[in-house]
């Protein structure tokens, strides 16, 4: 009788293990399914207008697409990084983003760049902008504080592909 015991007590714990890898099967499969389909409405809502940077500036600049002054370190990392790994979506399209001046002499050719501070400390977010031919106003001093507004657009330069504000202005 004692080995017939045994034998029913292992089936029931053999069932009980079956039952349990089987939730938690279903368990794994739901959260890939919550994972797959998060990541497929975040991607269409990164394809879309419906962009609440877009939507943000709307209301307070007309002629402004994106406005990154302001934002959160990772907003403005994620956005700017966007916009290298995306950049046909913004082309054309006027930026505007709040740091400070810093200037470059690379070979004879100057580069002018708004530095954005990253408050992590391991990494800092620039953004290259030329000034408006028809500005009158010259470039800042180094590691002034500064608000830019530019188009977005594209350049070579010794057989590389470089983005930047061009038609530039300094709004503050």
């Amino acid at each position: 009788m004692g080995k017939s015991l045994n034998k029913k007590a292992r089936r029931e714990e053999a069932r009980k293990k079956a039952k349990m890898k089987k939730a938690i099967i279903i368990t794994i499969a739901a959260c890939a399914v919550i994972v797959v389909c998060a990541t497929l409405l975040n991607f269409n809502a990164l394809r879309s207008n419906d962009d609440p940077l877009t939507k943000q500036n709307n209301a307070e600049d007309s002629d402004v697409d994106y406005n990154l002054s302001g934002l959160s370190s990772t907003l403005i990392s994620s956005h700017i990084n966007n916009m290298w790994q995306s950049p046909a979506r913004y082309m054309g399209k006027t930026i505007k983003a709040d740091g400070v001046y810093s200037y470059m002499d690379i070979e004879g050719y100057d580069f002018h760049m708004l530095v954005i501070s990253v408050t992590d400390s391991c990494c800092v977010d620039q953004l290259q902008f030329v000034l408006d031919a028809d500005s009158e106003l010259p470039y800042p001093k180094e590691g002034e504080r500064i608000e830019i507004k530019g188009v977005f657009d594209e350049y070579e330069f010794f057989g590389n592909t470089y983005y930047y504000l061009v038609d530039a202005e300094i709004t503050a």
